[in-house]
């Protein structure tokens, strides 16, 4: 069977289960959509004049296209291989182009994810093969499509064996960095919730007072701050998002004790103040 690999990377991304934020209460009628291409060949090679700029050929490729969404339900669902190009503007990919892990079967570990935004697919006579223009990926990506493409590797030309490729068909990523200061005797150090984004992974940082802080919490939409000591704490937080498609701001509300900052990466900052506060912070280009 062409890219073996595919039943092991599916298993990862959607039988081994998500972070507890995204596993429920996601978005109505906004699942995260990763379609799987898979190819006997791939081929890449660099765009002229452009660096990170790649053709990327899918020989023999098969003839179908396998898509998984994640949230509110895991389901199935097959198009043909043509269907899938002629849908690709339909699917908001020639506005907002998608991102793509390339895996590789064979390829040494050092190289055998790389990640590209993909635009301008054709496909070749008798479906024999399918081209995209392939722009590497400097970031992470972010969402659904951040557990398979965990560790990529900086990509380059050359001619591989099985290939298979995933494509984001979900929102756009942001990451936003919450800080809170807190003052002594409180045991909510703040919370942050999000109205037009779902919260993938939040990492916690301590800066100071961590004897008193107990843990950070998620859910899909909110992370919060608790502590068990009397003493002050301040920590930062930074929260992994799947925004909506359509979106320009991240948008929400805080609640800090003390006082703290909402910011985007690449983006503005905003200073919160003691008890309640709304933010609306502009997404920056490319997100």
């Amino acid at each position: 069977m062409v890219g073996r690999v595919v039943p092991v990377l599916l298993a990862l991304v959607l039988l081994i289960p998500a972070p507890a934020s995204a596993q429920e209460g996601a978005r109505a009628g906004s699942p995260s959509e990763l379609f799987v291409l898979t190819a006997a060949s791939v081929r890449l090679s660099h765009a002229s004049g452009k660096g990170n700029a790649f053709e990327l050929v899918l020989d023999r490729p098969a003839g179908s296209v396998a898509g998984f969404s994640d949230r509110p339900q895991r389901l199935l669902s097959r198009r043909s291989l043509g269907g899938f190009v002629q849908a690709w503007g339909n699917l908001g990919f020639r506005s907002d182009p998608p991102n793509a892990a390339l895996v590789l079967d064979d390829a040494p570990s050092s190289a055998d994810v790389f990640v590209f935004e993909l635009s301008r697919p054709s496909l070749g006579l008798g479906g024999r093969t399918l081209t995209f223009r392939a722009q590497a990926l400097a970031r992470r990506p972010t969402g659904i499509l951040a557990r398979v493409a965990r560790g990529a590797d900086h990509a380059r030309a050359g001619g591989f064996g099985r290939g298979s490729l995933f494509v984001d068909g979900s929102g756009q990523g942001a990451q936003v960095t919450f800080t809170s200061m807190t003052p002594a005797n409180f045991f909510q150090g703040g919370e942050l919730a999000f109205s037009n984004a779902t919260i993938l992974n939040a990492d916690l940082n301590v800066l100071s007072g961590a004897s008193a802080l107990t843990e950070v919490f998620i859910n899909p939409t909110v992370v919060s701050l608790d502590c068990n000591g009397s003493g002050p704490f301040s920590a930062s937080v930074t929260v992994e998002l799947e925004v909506d498609s359509s979106a320009t701001t991240v948008n929400g509300g805080a609640i800090v004790a003390g006082s703290g900052t909402v910011s985007v990466t690449g983006g503005a900052t905003q200073t919160l103040t003691s008890g309640n506060n709304s933010f609306t912070l502009a997404l920056p280009p490319g997100s």
